[in-house]
This record gives structure tokens, sequence and C-alpha cells, in this order.
């Protein structure tokens, strides 16, 4: 018997000898205690191991299912027995049993986890492997019958996948039923027979076909797989036999020949063509079809021959060559002439129930009016490529007369602008007299005049002067709508001409807004029922641009914004929009219809009453063309969202400036 000093060499012996990973926690999870088996799995030195947690060697996913079981034992204080199926880093599946339970030193009273890891794989792939076996007797296709070599062959084992057949096996074996009681009584005299044949040859192992009834007289087709077991004598003892249903494998077949019956019908009348079989020898076995007479061609002078033998050398050899192709798995479509004949030729491989390749089909389609056809279009294609020719001739001179009535016409838009530009500066002289002497007559009647009527206090002759003086204020007016009708003109002019002289620089968008807000805020400070608002930040990016211009341009929106909107707000906004600065400048008229959109931008353009840009007093027409000239000009676009009713808002984008390349320090 072992003292008490050998008992723990002696339960560390056998713990390092057990199959499986034993261990101790405490009760913060830390191992205190394991096994040589566990250590050697870690891969660690028993002192490193020490005081570690599952998480700092195990994988995430097997470090959760321990800790998930440990938590659990040491809460409830009961044994709990797991498994579970993981896998492994290196990604082998494994399948582990655990049991764990609490042991409490009796010394310091601390709990700690007592566990055991077990790899089951091997136990569980065998129960899973045997379970298989069962399935595949009970439940395969083929049905296990056990009969002793005596009269009738009573049955000694039968398969419970008998039941397929309508049999209980249960029945079977209890009653000793004899298995040639199954056997269809046309079919049972040459089983036997056969039988008794093959082992008198000592042929141990045969197949034979034949048919069973069922307890519902159905007939089904078997097809038996016979092992004769023998003695130590050689004397036969028992019949072993596999059952495989070959019922809807028979009717398939019978199905078959009929169909291939058919085929071969459908073959033989396919008309204005063939159907021609060839084998691996490139032997024709079948031709069919109406088309071959035409060719002096028939079933009996191919089938039987090779390629070689019923054909010309240049024909085989052409022919050949695509059978060959076949036999290689390749399919072909071509087209050939025979006899004074064409044909469309389509080639594919034939291939068993094994996807072996057993030889070839040709269908042959006689396409001979169709070549006919086809000539007849390629001639017709050939005389409709004349007539195109000649009609692109005649388009081509047509457009040689259309490019010299163009430049005839450019021609005549530059002496329009010229005269254009000489009439605008020629009316510019007497306008100016006009609209100065206008001022100053009106000035001089107001200020001299109306004084001496005043004071004889003849009311008839003030009104009269108050009529004079209104009439000069109205040729006053009108003086100065048509000088911007003519600085319009003029700008236009110098536009399209390309006279117009561009001070471009890199300017602040922001400053020329304000400038131009600031040009039209008189015209605001008319009407109280309608305000102004910016809201144009300081900091957007540079633009290229001619400062005069793009104040031109905001001049423009805003003038107009300001004639055609009666109260609400007029609203300018700019933001960068990618690499563009856009400008957007609304208001609350009464919009435009949606016909006249696409030509408030175009030259003396007016629309009709209703639409944002109309009034009593129309303008140029021109404002809006030059704002699309010169917002152009910089790359940019310039358009109109609007509706009747809910106002307008123009918009325009200016491409922002390229950046200042950094100086040399």
């Amino acid at each position: 018997m072992l003292d008490d000093t050998a008992c723990p060499a002696l339960l560390r012996a056998l713990l390092d000898h057990i199959p499986a990973l034993a261990y101790a926690k405490d009760e913060q999870q830390r191992w205190v205690f394991f096994n040589e088996r566990f250590r050697q799995s870690s891969g660690l030195p028993a002192e490193e191991l020490l005081g570690m947690v599952d998480t700092d060697i195990l994988p995430p996913h097997i470090a959760a299912w321990v800790r998930e079981h440990d938590t659990a034992v040491l809460k409830t204080g009961q044994p709990m027995q797991s498994e579970a199926h993981v896998v492994d880093l290196d990604g082998t599946p494994r399948h582990l049993s655990s049991y764990k339970s609490i042991w409490i030193d009796p010394h310091s009273n601390r709990r700690y986890i007592l566990g055991f890891i077990m790899d089951v794989s091997s136990q569980r792939r065998i129960e899973r492997e045997h379970q298989t076996i069962l399935d595949i007797v009970a439940n395969g296709p083929a049905v296990l019958v056990r009969c002793r070599m005596e009269p009738g062959l009573p049955v000694d084992y039968i398969s419970p996948s008998i039941e397929r057949f309508g049999l209980d096996p249960d029945e079977l074996i209890s009653h000793a039923v004899s298995f040639e009681s199954l056997i269809d009584e046309e079919d049972l005299a040459e089983v036997l027979e056969e039988s008794k044949r093959r082992i008198s040859e000592a042929r141990d192992s045969f197949v034979q076909e034949y048919r069973i009834r069922t307890d519902a007289g159905m007939v089904r087709r078997i097809e038996d797989y016979v092992f004769i077991e023998r003695d130590s004598e050689g004397i036969p003892r028992f019949r072993e036999s596999l059952l495989l249903d070959v019922t809807a494998r028979y009717e398939a077949a019978q199905a078959l020949a009929a169909s291939e019956a058919r085929y071969r019908t459908l073959a033989e009348n396919f008309p204005n063509g063939s159907v021609v079989l060839f084998d691996t020898d490139l032997r024709f076995t079948l031709a069919e079809g109406r088309g071959l007479k035409f060719v002096e061609l028939s079933r009996q002078k191919l089938v039987g021959l090779t390629v070689w033998e019923a054909f010309a050398p240049e024909i085989a050899e052409f022919l050949a060559e695509r059978y060959g192709a076949a036999l290689q798995g390749k399919k072909s479509l071509f087209e050939m002439s025979y006899k004074d004949r064409h044909y469309e030729v389509r080639i594919v491989p034939l291939r068993d129930p094994h996807n072996e390749i057993t030889g070839g089909m040709v269908v042959s389609h006689d396409i001979t009016r169709r070549k006919e056809a086809e000539n007849a279009l390629a001639e017709l294609n050939a005389n409709l490529e004349n007539l195109v020719a000649e009609r692109t001739a005649e388009l081509e001179r047509q457009a040689r007369e259309l490019e010299e009535a163009n430049r005839k016409f450019k021609r005549l838009d530059e002496l329009k602008s010229s005269f254009l530009s000489a009439v605008s500066h020629e009316l510019r002289t007497p306008l100016t007299s006009i609209f100065g002497f206008t001022k100053l007559i009106s000035r001089d009647l107001d200020k001299h005049l109306r004084p001496l009527i005043a004071a004889s206090e003849d009311t008839c002759s003030l009104n009269r002067l108050d009529r004079v003086l209104d009439n000069l204020a109205v040729i006053e007016h009108e003086g100065s709508r048509l000088t911007r009708l003519i600085n319009d003109v003029l700008d236009l002019t110098r536009i399209e001409s390309g006279r117009m002289a561009w001070r471009d620089s890199r300017i602040q968008i922001a400053d020329c807004i304000y400038e131009a807000v600031l040009s039209v805020s008189s015209q605001f400070f008319e009407k109280d029922d309608l305000q102004l608002e910016a809201d144009v930040p300081r900091g957007l990016p540079d633009v290229i641009a001619d400062p005069d211009r793009i104040v031109q341009v905001v001049v423009n929106l805003l003038g107009n914004a300001a004639k055609f909107t009666s109260r609400g707000v007029v609203r300018i906004r700019a933001r960068q929009i990618e690499e563009e600065i856009a400008v957007f400048v609304s208001d609350t008229g009464a919009g435009i219809k949606a016909d006249e959109l696409e030509r408030v931008f175009d030259k003396f353009h007016q629309c009709h009453a209703g639409d944002t840009l109309c009034r009593t007093e129309s303008g140029s027409g021109l404002g809006l063309a030059i704002c699309k000239d010169i917002v152009e000009r910089y790359g940019g676009r310039i358009w109109v969202r609007s509706s009747p009713g809910a106002g307008s808002v123009f918009t325009f984008t200016i491409p922002v400036a390229p950046q200042k390349e950094a100086s040399a320090t």
C-alpha cells in the first residue's frame, strides 16, 4: 500500500497519462493546475502557462465555449457536461466533449473549477459512418436478401427497404416466405434454370433480370446481383442478393426505342435536306432525308461506307476534317456546294450515357433557293451602292454650295454688325444733344418761367407749362431708353465681331456682385414693397474675368428682376460648386411660361404678357443675350428656371481660376 507522500506523484502520473486535457482554475478562471497533455497542446512552458486565462492561448471561438461553461459551473456549483463542434486555426474540424465540476479546498475554503476536455472526433465519425451504413441498407436503392439454399429459397434476412415493393420484411421472415414465391410465374423457370447452370459452373456471382409481384399485384422489374456462399466443402449454403428496381430504366429503354423509331421516321421525311450519322471510323450508320435524292444519294449508297468510300477524294477530305473535329467534341456550322446544290451543314458530336463520344450527326439543309435570293440581293445592293455614290456626290455638291452660301451669310452678318455699329455711333451724338437740351429746357422752364406764370396767377398757362414739362420728361425718359438700346447694340456688335476689349484679370467675384448691387439699389428704393437681399460670401475663390463685364451681367439680371417684380424679394446668392462659382438671382415675380424658357436668351426676344421679363414698357431684348455671350466667353453657362406664378431663378456659372503657383523661397 502506498504511503501519503507517494499519492500526489501517482495522481500526477495518472492525470498525465489520461487521453484528455485536465486542468484546474481559480474563481478568476486562471489556470492553477494542468496535466502534461494540456501543456503540450498549448505549446508553452508550464511556468508561463500558470496564471493565464482562456483567451491568452485558445482561439476566440473555443475560448468563448470554454469560458461560457466554466462561468455556468461557478454560478450554479453543479457539474456540467457538454459537446461542441469547433474548427482549429488550421481549418481542421473537431468534436470536443467536456466535463466540469467545482472542488472546494478544505484548508482555504476556496473554490476551483476542475475540467476535462476530450477530442471525440474519431468516435463521432465512427458513429456517423455506422449510422450511414444503416441508412444505406434501410433507405438505399438496393434491397439485401439472404436465402438458404433449400427448396423454395426460404428467406433468412431481408432489409427493410423491401417495403418499397409493397412487401412487409417482418412478415416475410416470420412466416418463412420462400423467395421463389415472389418471382413472377412467367420468369420463375428461367431464373431457376439459369441459377442452376451458373452454380454448376462454379460462377458464384452473376446478374439476373426478372419480374416480381407485390402484395398489391403490381409487377416490378428487378436486376438481381447474386452472390453464392459455400461451406468449407464447397457446397452452396446461402444465396445473397442485391435487388435493384430497374422498372423505370426498362420503361425508359422501351420509350427510347419507340422514340428512335419516331425520329427515324422523321429523318426519313426530313424536307430539303438530310440527317446522317457516322461512327468513330467515319463510317455512315444512318442516312435519311428527302434531300438525298436531289444529289443522287440514298441510304443504300451511304450506310456501311466510310466517307472516303462514299465521296470523291476532294469532297471526302473536306468532310473528313470536319467529321474528325466532331469526334474531338467540337461543333461546326458551314456552307458547301455539291452537284449544283448549296447546303448549310451542321455537325455535332454524339455521346453515350457516360458522356463518351461515339460518333457524330450531320444535318444538311438545302439552301439553294436562299443562295439564289442572296445573289440577287447582292446584285441589287451593288446597284444601290452605285445609286448611293451618285447621291453622295450630289449631296457633296450641295454641301459646297451651302458652305459658299454660309460664307456669304457670314459676310452679310459682318456687314450688318458694321452697319449697326456705325448707325449706333451716328445716333449717339444727336441723342446726346437731344437728351442734354431736353434737360436744359426742363430746368429753365421750371426755374424761370414757372415763377412768372405763378405770379400772374394764370392757371391755364400754369397747366400748359406742366404738360410741356411732362412731355419733356417723356422725351428724356425715352432718350435714356434709346441710349441704353444703342449701348446694348454696340456691346453685342463688339462681342460678335471680336472687337470687344476684354480686361481679364484674377478677381474676387463677390466685389463685382456687391458693386452691381450698389448700382441698382436705387431701383429698389423706389418700390416700398420690394426688397433686395444679397448672400455672397467674401471668401469665394478667384475667377479670371473682366470685372466690368461681370458687373454688367449682374446689373442686367438684377435690373430685370427689379423692373418686373412688383412686390416681394429679389435675392442674389453665390456659392462654389465643385470647380465653378454659381450665381443665383431669384425673384417673386409672375414667372415665365414654359414655351418661352428656351428663347429668353435670344436676341431681340420679347416675352408675352404675364412673364417675368415683360411689362408695359418693354426693353431692348438684348440684355440677356449679352449676358449669355459674356458668360459663355469665360467658359460658363447661364440658364433660367421658372413657372407662371412662382417667380424665376436666373443662374450663371464662371470657372474657378487655377491656383497660383507657390513662389520660390
